[in-house]
């Protein structure tokens, strides 16, 4: 990462004040008790869902003029400008949720604060080229682009598109869901988390079918009268996220292993070496 992102936490379960970055290796270590799963809980959770709680307002025009004209260009450069005031509203927005993160209950964390500073050079990112194209099954929806030092997006509508009819507030989400990717993105590595309880996660994960349990005992108590939409959109947080993340990786693990590892096909010869490590022969399908 070119803009290494500092991590201040302040007030989360015994942590009073946490400042950290992230590199390319971050460590964080410490007795027990003394918050190192709550600091990495929470970045985790951050990394994981980011985009959900930076805002962007798309002006009303230049929908309009998008569904119009079949394309509008928007000069992204008073988003750059605001780069900072966008990170620390969503920083603030996730320091609200913290609770979901840990599946707990919201007055534990009603003090919590997580922020992210980055000392970033926003207008570079002017210079970068950028492409992402919205696609049905069988039809391409749109297509936004931007060339290299050039501050506008150009967002162009499928002919194809009226027969599907994109409302124009799904316009607008996806439209800043992508100035949001062009001026954060970079900067967010994607995480994957092994959290304590994975052990336990790999043994028994289908005993741990959150969602699926809850349902059935949801409709085998509920009357007759069920709203399944009311239903489905429940939000069950019997476990921490970075849990859930495990056992959701854990029921893959039958489709994945019955793929052949680019390490295995590429790379044979790292077995040999992970071999004389361990003192055991391993084989990766």
């Amino acid at each position: 990462m070119d803009i290494i992102p500092k991590i201040l936490i302040e007030n989360l379960g015994v942590l009073k004040k946490a400042e950290f970055e992230i590199g390319d290796l971050t460590i964080i270590c410490g007795e027990n008790n003394t918050g190192k799963t709550y600091a990495s809980y929470a970045l985790f959770g951050f990394l994981s869902n980011w985009q959900k709680y930076m805002k962007i307002e798309v002006s009303p025009h230049e929908i309009s003029s998008l569904i119009r004209d079949g394309v509008v260009r928007i000069d992204i450069t008073s988003y750059i400008m605001d780069a900072q005031e966008i990170l620390s509203q969503g920083c603030h927005r996730y320091s609200q949720e913290l609770h979901t993160i840990f599946a707990s209950n919201s007055k534990y964390f009603n003090e919590a604060s997580f922020q992210v500073q980055l000392d970033s050079d926003w207008e570079s990112i002017l210079s970068i080229a950028y492409e992402r194209k919205l696609r049905s099954q069988q039809n391409e929806l749109l297509v936004m682009s931007k060339s290299e030092d050039n501050r506008d997006l150009v967002i162009s509508l499928s002919t194809n598109t009226e027969k599907i009819s994109l409302p124009p507030n799904i316009i607008e989400d996806i439209i800043s869901e992508v100035i949001i990717e062009m001026i954060f993105g970079r900067h967010f590595p994607t995480p994957f988390i092994a959290s304590a309880e994975r052990t336990g996660v790999a043994i028994f994960n289908w005993e741990l079918s959150f969602a699926r349990n809850r349902l059935l005992e949801e409709i085998g108590s509920a009357q007759k009268d069920v709203n399944p939409v009311e239903l489905l959109s429940k939000s069950y947080n019997d476990y921490a996220w970075p849990v859930k993340a495990n056992v959701d990786l854990a029921r893959k693990f039958a489709s994945i292993t019955k793929k052949d590892s680019f390490i295995a096909q590429e790379h044979a010869m790292i077995l040999d070496k992970f071999t004389d490590i361990v003192g055991v022969n391993i084989s990766l399908g």
